[in-house]
């Protein structure tokens, strides 16, 4: 029996065991297997994205960043100027995990819903961040600015954070 460390070679040496219906499935297989000539050396690992073949943290981050998803709003989120708390509730904002009412009572667990700003409406994520109190908010926020922005949607406040940061 071979162990989680053996190499090709180790089974190739001690028997491959092969399914008796081979020979009868793939005869071609079977003669290509048993001409097959394999030198008793150590067996290395390949990483093909690499030019030496070795498999290291750095290749391997380079090799799956290629295909991560660049999100144009995150470099407006997650900088120096925004303590990381609040980015993080943008981003969980933006994900659709803040625990707010309308999500916990998607899983089952009811509850009497209002908002905890205005008191007049349910509590979702759209209502709980541009309901009429967080509306003055946000148009506070924008004072300093010197904006008459008035922010409806997450939309309108990415669109006026990028306009700041590019100013």
């Amino acid at each position: 029996m071979l162990g989680l460390k053996a190499k090709l070679c180790d089974a190739w040496f001690k028997g491959l065991s092969l399914p008796k219906q081979l020979p009868l499935l793939c005869p071609q297989l079977l003669q290509w297997l048993k001409n097959l000539h394999i030198g008793n050396i150590d067996d290395v690992p390949i990483w093909a994205n690499k030019d030496d073949g070795f498999l290291t943290v750095k290749a391997a981050k380079n090799y799956l960043n290629q295909y991560t998803l660049q999100l144009e709003w995150s470099k407006f989120i997650w900088t120096n100027n925004i303590p990381r708390a609040r980015s993080l509730i943008i981003w969980k904002y933006l994900q659709n995990r803040l625990p707010l009412d309308s999500r916990i009572q998607h899983y089952g667990i009811h509850l009497c819903s209002r908002c905890s700003l205005c008191n007049s409406s349910y509590e979702t994520m759209e209502h709980f961040f541009f309901c009429t109190m967080a509306t003055i908010f946000w148009s506070w926020l924008a004072n300093p600015f010197q904006s008459n922005t008035i922010c409806t949607s997450i939309d309108h406040v990415l669109n006026f954070m990028q306009v700041q940061c590019n100013t």
